[in-house]
């Protein structure tokens, strides 16, 4: 897959789901499909994200990425999305909400339908919320819609909830909520060398768990299949 590109799809109607999608965990993958299944209406399937994560950019998380770029773009895909637009955050950073939507979803991406989050924020200091977005696709006669909290035994699923059951051995949990298996790349800086580690499955023994709630600690970059 490409990165999406103005001037080659700038006649065609798109369908656009909004986010980071840091994992494509089970919330994630209903905003993804919401996206994909406007192909049937016509529109180009394509999912709008960045290279780095905003929250590590402005200081906000260090806790490093769920998934690699190559990774999601893989996984997004396979879940149907034709074209994913990932430009530098940092470009974008000091860009107002308003002119955010109006000038990049609307008019680069010609979106017709918008797709996002309910806890979806954008624009400069993250002044854009759902409501703000609302307003300006009903302006521009272009649907959105809001995917409400996907939830697990009374929990938001979330990037930080499933980092937290890996942190803590939960992997059986953490799989289920990723709808894949988790899997553990560390680095070691001072050679510059990155290795990978065995698959971490649901039956995996406390052991193993163990180390793998030691492992987490150097947490680069985590994989997903």
């Amino acid at each position: 897959m490409q990165n999406f590109t103005v001037s080659e799809h700038e006649k065609l109607n798109t369908a656009v789901a909004l986010g980071f999608f840091d994992g494509l965990h089970k919330g994630h993958r209903r905003v993804i499909l919401s996206a994909v299944e406007q192909k049937k209406n016509g529109l180009l399937p394509v999912c709008f994200t960045f290279t780095q994560s905003p929250k590590e950019v402005l200081g906000k998380s260090s806790k490093g990425a769920l998934m690699t770029t190559e990774d999601k773009l893989k996984t997004l895909e396979s879940l149907g999305i034709e074209h994913t637009f990932s430009p530098d955050f940092k470009k974008l950073m000091n860009m107002s909400a308003k002119d955010f939507v109006e000038k990049i979803i609307f008019g680069n991406l010609n979106a017709k339908f918008v797709v996002c989050g309910f806890n979806y924020r954008f624009g400069k200091n993250g002044e854009g919320n759902t409501e703000l977005l609302k307003k300006l696709c009903d302006e521009n006669g272009t649907k959105l819609k809001v995917i409400e909290p996907e939830r697990d035994d009374g929990d938001v699923v979330s990037s930080t909830l499933i980092r937290l059951l890996v942190s803590e051995g939960s992997i059986r949990r953490a799989n289920k909520l990723l709808c894949s298996y988790f899997w553990l790349f560390c680095r070691d800086h001072s050679r510059k060398k990155t290795w990978q580690r065995t698959r971490y499955s649901d039956n995996q023994s406390e052991t193993s768990r163990k180390s793998c709630r030691a492992e987490i600690r150097c947490l680069c970059v985590c994989r997903y299949a």
